[in-house]
């Protein structure tokens, strides 16, 4: 875990060759360096609170989904659904969890590829990840009528 206080001294000087401080107009900015370990730690521990936050969100909204299911299977399921999105530039926490439910109501991972019209959507340059998303789910509940 990351922590950081306050440091006091002169402007843009500590004792720590890791943390700056730079101030310009009353305002005050802190950088802080970490390696490479501590950023990995860092992401493997937001990463283990976003599993857990998506199994919680999925065993309360979907309990026939994943009452069959133990967490390593639905480990599984998210980490499915991450590399999916991944793959079309789609990472924020809300909208893979949106793609979670998308895919447990409409499936639509069980085609090897998806449909020309449906991968556009996805592919289309340089639309917002939320519009992706919901433009998405909106072409998949009108596809199942």
């Amino acid at each position: 875990m990351i922590f950081l206080k306050k440091i006091k001294g002169k402007k843009g000087n500590t004792d720590n060759p890791n943390v700056k401080i730079k101030q310009d107009d009353g305002n005050q900015e802190i950088s802080v360096r970490i390696s490479k370990k501590q950023s990995d730690l860092f992401r493997e521990q937001s990463m283990e609170k976003f599993y857990a936050k998506c199994r919680s969100f999925l065993i309360q909204n979907f309990p026939d989904f994943t009452k069959p299911l133990d967490d390593k299977s639905l480990n599984e399921f998210i980490t499915k659904i991450i590399s999916f999105g991944s793959k079309y530039d789609i990472k924020k926490e809300i909208n893979i969890q949106k793609l979670m439910v998308i895919q447990i109501k409409y499936d639509f991972l069980k085609h090897y590829e998806l449909p020309e019209d449906l991968n556009y959507i996805l592919e289309y340059p340089d639309r917002e990840e939320d519009k992706k998303v919901n433009y998405f789910h909106q072409q998949i509940i009108h596809a199942h009528g």
